[in-house]
């Protein structure tokens, strides 16, 4: 193997480990909730809260 390819693929194996490292302390964007979201559960939480939303069981019967 030339030195050429060694050191090319021992920048590869150091930009792996660094690809790695960001990969495990990247946030993941789908954790967090938009604005539209808080306030969709929000009106969620009022509806169950009121009674107002059906079980899964009675959204099956509807849905046979």
């Amino acid at each position: 193997m030339s030195a050429e390819l060694a050191q090319v693929i021992q920048r590869l194996d150091v930009i792996k480990t660094e690809l790695d490292y960001i990969k495990e302390r990247v946030v993941d964007a789908d954790m967090f909730l938009s604005k539209e979201d808080k306030e969709d559960l929000a009106l969620a939480r009022r509806e169950f809260k009121a009674r107002k939303t059906k079980t899964l069981q009675q959204l099956e019967k509807e849905l046979v």
